[in-house]
């Protein structure tokens, strides 16, 4: 009782003075003409612009996160601030902050309306939809790596080479897991059945989600870095050996590996039929998901933007948009976009949203492809 007690006053010094809301910014408004690429020039291109909206952000404020549900696309900046935005129509939802500024926040992550991220010792949920701030937990560590979750638990990989597991409905701890040989654990990925995590020396686990119960173990020859991903009955895997693993989620078996000829540190987005990877010195890669075969190269790939049937969109540098066609394997399409900030990677739907360095958001859709 003492402990939560502790907790929750910790909380409200914390948020003391931060509840700031859309009335200490100025409203963001509907804005005529671009900034970044002429409306003429979209539609040459075969783009439509949705939506365009200016996010009030202030003097010195930056942003660092972009992120989006089905509902809503958010943004979190250098200020600790999230400003929200319907997703169909650039309406502004909430603007707030969650903690002071210069406080270190993990990266937001999402599970149905619900953002949860950290600061310190303490895990904090943000809702979307009514945007209230709440205390989940107090965590055994702190952690720099973004939360996981399942239905009734939350993941959360700490710097004491623990993952703690955490009850969401009471934030009770539940068990914790190490890797064998007390490597640092750098990535994790739960179900409700099966968590799997990543090492530092490049190992791959998968346990049990509700308890602390190995299953299998599988090697890869050097660190990994970036996040997994799931699909059907499959884990996807890049290391910093240049391999793109691909392995059977539930036995560890290998079922194939691309050689992609340089380190790996982004998550690979994953589809039924191709699985793109950012690289560190060869761009962006498409390989077939059922063989691992390389389709295409792009050199220049900086960011997955988004895909519409046949057409992979994909933001290179000098702020370039290529259309990448998966039928016939190589560029179909650029166009050049000016001012660019940073761009979302999409994988829920087709449209492409750029933010300009004025913090101004683009809604774009592709109107013009091949299925």
């Amino acid at each position: 009782m003492i402990s939560r007690i502790v907790l929750l006053l910790s909380a409200a010094a914390l948020l003391a003075g931060c509840q700031e809301n859309s009335n200490m910014y100025k409203q963001s408004a509907d804005v005529s003409g671009l900034d970044m690429v002429p409306v003429p020039v979209l539609e040459e291109n075969g783009y439509e612009l949705e939506w365009q909206r200016d996010m009030p952000i202030k003097k010195n404020e930056e942003i660092k996160f972009v992120f989006r549900n089905p509902g809503y696309f958010l943004t979190l900046t250098n200020k600790n601030v999230i400003l929200c935005y319907n997703i169909e129509t650039g309406k502004q939802h909430f603007i707030r902050r969650i903690s002071r500024p210069g406080l270190p926040l993990t990266e937001p992550s999402e599970r149905e309306g619900i953002l949860y991220t950290t600061i310190g010792d303490v895990l904090w949920s943000i809702d979307v939809e009514s945007a209230d701030i709440g205390v989940v937990s107090e965590l055994e560590s702190p952690t720099r790596s973004p939360v996981v979750f399942n239905s009734y638990a939350a993941y959360v990989i700490g710097l004491d080479k623990r993952i703690s597991c955490y009850s969401l409905e009471d934030g009770v701890l539940s068990f914790q897991v190490t890797a064998d040989n007390d490597s640092k654990i750098t990535t994790a990925l739960v179900n409700d059945e099966y968590l799997w995590f990543a090492t530092k020396q490049g190992n791959i686990y998968c346990s049990s989600a509700d308890e602390a119960k190995r299953i299998w173990a599988f090697d890869a020859t050097d660190e990994i870095k970036a996040d997994m991903a799931a699909r059907g009955d499959y884990i996807y895997t890049a290391s910093m050996d240049t391999m793109l693993y691909k392995l059977n989620a539930y036995t560890g078996s290998l079922q194939w590996k691309a050689h992609l000829g340089s380190p790996l540190l982004s998550k690979p987005v994953v589809y039924d039929d191709v699985i793109l990877q950012q690289t560190s010195r060869n761009g962006l890669c498409a390989v077939k998901a059922d063989n691992g075969k390389l389709l295409w190269m792009v050199k220049d790939g900086t960011k997955f933007l988004s895909r519409k049937g046949d057409r992979v969109f994909v933001l290179c540098e000098g702020g370039i948009v290529k259309k990448m066609s998966l039928r016939e394997q190589e560029c179909v399409g650029k166009m050049k976009v000016e001012n660019l900030d940073t761009a979302l990677e999409n994988t829920i739907d087709s449209r492409i949203f750029l933010v300009s360095k004025g913090g101004r958001i683009y809604c774009l859709d592709a109107i013009r492809t091949v299925d």
